[in-house]
Protein backbone atom coordinates (compact mmCIF):
# COMPACT_ATOMS: atom_id res chain seq x y z
CA UNK A 1 0.00 0.00 0.00
CA UNK A 2 1.38 3.31 -0.72
CA UNK A 3 1.21 6.27 1.76
CA UNK A 4 -1.62 8.15 -0.84
CA UNK A 5 -3.70 4.75 -0.90
CA UNK A 6 -3.12 4.73 3.27
CA UNK A 7 -4.30 8.49 3.73
CA UNK A 8 -7.25 7.90 1.61
CA UNK A 9 -8.79 4.39 3.48
CA UNK A 10 -7.58 5.30 7.00
CA UNK A 11 -8.62 8.77 8.79
CA UNK A 12 -6.52 8.54 11.83
CA UNK A 13 -8.09 11.74 13.96
CA UNK A 14 -6.77 10.71 17.69
CA UNK A 15 -4.69 8.02 16.79
CA UNK A 16 -1.08 8.17 17.67
CA UNK A 17 1.90 6.89 16.20
CA UNK A 18 3.92 4.72 18.59
CA UNK A 19 6.86 3.24 16.72
CA UNK A 20 8.43 3.95 12.68
CA UNK A 21 10.29 1.19 11.07
CA UNK A 22 12.31 1.14 7.98
CA UNK A 23 13.84 -1.26 6.17
CA UNK A 24 16.24 0.80 3.48
CA UNK A 25 17.55 -2.59 1.82
CA UNK A 26 14.15 -3.43 1.15
CA UNK A 27 12.55 -0.35 1.30
CA UNK A 28 10.11 -0.99 3.80
CA UNK A 29 8.19 1.43 6.26
CA UNK A 30 6.11 0.20 8.79
CA UNK A 31 4.52 1.98 11.51
CA UNK A 32 2.62 1.03 14.70
CA UNK A 33 -0.47 2.85 15.17
CA UNK A 34 -2.54 3.47 18.30
CA UNK A 35 -5.60 3.62 16.45
CA UNK A 36 -8.98 5.17 17.00
CA UNK A 37 -12.12 3.65 15.35
CA UNK A 38 -14.48 6.36 16.04
CA UNK A 39 -14.66 7.91 12.18
CA UNK A 40 -14.12 4.84 10.08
Amino acid sequence: MTIQEFEEKYYLHDSNIEKVFFDADKKILMLEIFFCFWMQ
